[in-house]
């Protein structure tokens, strides 16, 4: 559907195309679009196109191939969007869906805990049974009739042989047998020693990495409870990019800070207060640096490359943190105190 007056910015960029002499599929190649979207951005067919965002980036890049004022192209096609939507004519388009997170605390809490209360009951019932199916112990069988004094006796005997032959016990040696020479003794008792000293290292390993998950998180808690450097609203994002992307930033007040499409190989900085708002129409592209500290926005990226996020500096030093600790993370023993045995 194409409703739009004279004058209308899809005429005002193929005019200046045909005048310039480029061809559609020129314009096409260079916008990274097919054909037919770009028939539709010369034809001011809105319904057909993108949403706002993207489209602005779009017409901005075109405007910039034909030599025309970006902003009035811009303005244009808000212009002919009000038209249409005064008269009935454009549907309601909605926004990209916000991120949902994956890592819910509370939810996770209350499984485990699910998860222990059905141990415990299970427990309970086992123990149960074992009370009810207990067999009582059958009462002993009658003495023989012997004297007191000579079961006194006899058992003293007993006792005393027991006695006798413990005093004359030799002493076993574990390591060596008929066959076992006195160095083959000896290099037993090494191996054995060797295992012990790699089972105490391995223990020393483990309470190392125990300290250094304390650490971290000790870190990433006072980074959470830190009060915020925007404060005095002097946060600077630093925004580079390898690839044409159309960026979207807004601090803490409200403000907006960048609203135009980054062009490959270009570097922005931005001040204002934490924290930011940002949308990235090609996420691949970017690298951002919040306070001179890198920003890790991979886990924000989603399949179509776009990527809307919230910017803090408690998410920047928890990204340094878990970056440091991969980075001297110690190997683990491959071997098993069995296998060396």
């Amino acid at each position: 559907m194409s409703t739009v007056d004279i004058k209308s910015f899809g005429e005002l960029l193929r005019t200046a195309r045909e005048a310039k002499k480029l061809s559609l599929p020129h314009i096409a190649d260079a916008l990274k679009l097919s054909l037919d979207k770009v028939e539709s951005i010369e034809n001011s067919d809105v319904e057909a196109l993108p949403p706002a965002t993207f489209t602005c980036g779009y017409l901005r890049l075109f405007a910039k191939l034909v030599d025309l004022d970006e902003g009035d192209i811009v303005q244009s096609y808000y212009d002919t969007i009000g038209r249409i939507s005064e008269s009935g004519g454009l549907s309601s388009t909605s926004d990209l869906p916000a991120q949902v997170s994956s890592q819910d605390l509370a939810m996770r809490i209350v499984s485990y805990s699910l998860v222990i209360a059905v141990i415990a009951l299970f427990l309970f019932w086992i123990i149960g049974n074992k009370k009810d199916n207990a067999t009582p112990v059958a009462p002993a069988a009658a003495e023989k009739n012997i004297g007191a004094s000579e079961a006194d006796t006899t058992l003293q005997s007993v006792s005393d042989e027991q006695s006798v032959e413990s005093e004359k016990a030799p002493e076993i040696n574990y390591f060596k047998n008929e066959n076992t020479t006195p160095a083959e003794t000896t290099e037993k008792k090494t191996v054995v020693k060797d295992v012990l000293d790699r089972s105490a290292e391995q223990i020393k390993v483990v309470e190392e990495k125990n300290a250094e998950q304390v650490k971290k998180d000790e870190i990433l808690a006072l980074a959470k409870e830190a009060k915020p450097v925007a404060d005095s609203g002097n946060d600077v994002v630093q925004v580079s990019s390898t690839d044409d992307c159309w960026v979207e930033i807004s601090d803490a007040n409200g403000q907006l800070l960048f609203f135009s499409l980054l062009n490959k190989g270009k570097t922005v900085e931005l001040q204002g207060q934490e924290p930011f708002k940002v949308f990235l129409g090609k996420a691949t592209a970017i690298s951002m640096l919040l306070n001179d500290i890198e920003y890790d926005i991979s886990k924000h990226i989603r399949k179509n490359q776009v990527a809307r996020f919230t910017m803090t500096m408690a998410n920047a030093l928890e990204s340094q943190v878990d970056q440091a600790s991969t980075e001297n993370k110690p190997a683990a023993e491959e071997k098993t105190i069995s296998e060396e045995l």
